[in-house]
C-alpha cells in the first residue's frame, strides 16, 4: 500500500451497511498516509519495509483477529454492502472456505488502449475439483477466485497456509499469479469455494496500457504453476495445473515451422515457458508448499 487512491477505499470502508470489526491497512509505503485524513473506522496501521503484494496479504493473515480475513486493494472502492453479504454468504454457505466476487473496471475508460482486471459473476456457484477453472453459468466466465475481492476463513488459512511471496507485484520473481496459486492450493486441499454475484468491488483505479508484458507474465506464471505441481510433495495436484494453458505444443512447432506466419506468438509463449522451467529447476526448490531459492 502507499498509493494516493488508498483514500477512496478507505471512504468506501466508511460507508459499509455494516461496520467491519478491524480494518488492516499494511503500509509499505510512507507513514504520512496516515495523518492526511482522519477515517471513522477501527483502522490498525501495519508497516511493512519489505515491499510485494503477497507480502502484505501474509502480513495481513499474520494480525487480523476474526473468523474471516476479507481482502480489498488500495486501488479499489468497495460495495457499500461488501462486509454484510460476506456475513451473510458464511452464514448460508457453511461448507464454503473462501468466497469471492465480481470486479468492475472503471467507467467510461479505453479498453482498447488500458488493462485492468476485471470479473463479472452470475449469480452464486460452489467450486470445488470437479468444477474449478470450468466454464461457470455464464460459458465465457471460469469458476476461479481472484482479483482483489476475496475472503478467507481461519480454518482455511490453517490448512493451506500462507501466500507464496514469489508470487505478486513487487516479489521480483513472477510478477502475477499469487491468487491462482492460492485457490489451486484450496482447491487440491479439498476445501470449497463460492463465487457469488452479491460481493461486488469497483476496480476505480489502476489501468494500464496494454502490452506484450501482460501476456508475458501471465506465461511465467503458468510455467512457475506446472513446475510446482510436478514436485513431490506439491500442494498443488498436476491434474488440476493441467488445466490451464500456457501455449499450444502443436501451434508453436506450426509457428516455428513457418517462421511466425503461423499463430505468431506461441512459439514465444513456449520459450518463454521452457526458460522459466529451466530458472526454476536450477535455482529453486518447495518449502512448505511455496516457491524458495536454493542454499549459495
Amino acid at each position: 500500500m502507499g498509493r494516493e487512491t488508498l483514500s477512496a477505499t478507505l471512504r468506501s470502508l466508511e460507508r459499509q451497511t455494516m461496520m467491519p470489526y478491524e480494518v488492516l491497512v499494511v503500509n509499505q509505503g510512507p507513514k504520512d498516509v496516515e495523518v492526511r485524513e482522519q477515517w471513522n473506522l477501527p483502522i490498525k496501521w501495519l508497516h511493512q519495509d519489505a515491499r510485494g503484494l503477497s507480502r502484505a496479504r501474509n502480513r495481513a493473515l499474520d494480525e487480523f483477529s476474526g473468523d474471516w480475513v476479507l481482502f480489498t486493494d488500495d486501488d479499489q472502492e468497495v460495495n457499500a454492502e461488501w462486509v454484510e453479504q460476506l456475513v451473510s454468504l458464511a452464514s448460508l454457505y457453511p461448507e464454503a472456505s473462501i468466497i469471492g466476487g465480481a470486479v468492475f473496471p472503471p467507467t467510461r475508460y479505453d479498453s482498447e488502449a488500458l488493462f485492468v482486471s476485471e470479473m463479472y459473476v452470475h449469480g452464486e456457484v460452489l467450486i470445488c475439483r470437479e468444477n474449478y477453472l470450468q466454464p461457470g453459468i455464464a460459458p465465457h466466465v471460469q469458476n476461479d477466485i481472484w482479483g482483489g475481492n476475496f475472503a478467507l476463513s481461519r480454518a482455511c488459512i490453517e490448512k493451506v497456509g500462507r501466500y507464496d511471496e514469489a508470487f505478486g507485484r513487487g516479489s521480483g520473481v513472477f510478477e502475477v499469479g499469487e491468487d491462482t496459486d492460492y485457490m489451486m492450493r484450496v482447491i487440491s486441499s479439498g476445501l470449497t469455494g463460492l463465487l457469488s454475484c452479491r460481493l461486488i468491488i469497483y476496480h476505480t483505479y489502476g489501468t494500464r496500457p496494454h502490452g506484450p508484458q501482460n501476456t508475458d507474465e501471465l506465461i511465467e506464471m503458468c510455467a512457475a504453476l506446472h513446475w510446482k505441481a510436478s514436485q513431490d510433495g506439491s500442494p498443488i495436484e498436476r491434474e488440476i495445473a493441467r488445466r490451464i494453458h500456457p501455449y499450444g505444443k502443436k501451434k508453436a512447432m506450426a509457428s516455428r515451422l513457418t517462421g511466425g506466419k503461423l499463430f505468431g506468438d506461441e512459439a514465444h509463449r513456449q520459450a518463454i515457458f521452457d526458460e522459466k522451467t529451466a530458472m526454476l529447476n536450477q535455482g529453486w526448490t518447495l518449502s512448505g508448499g511455496c516457491l524458495k531459492r536454493k542454499e549459495q
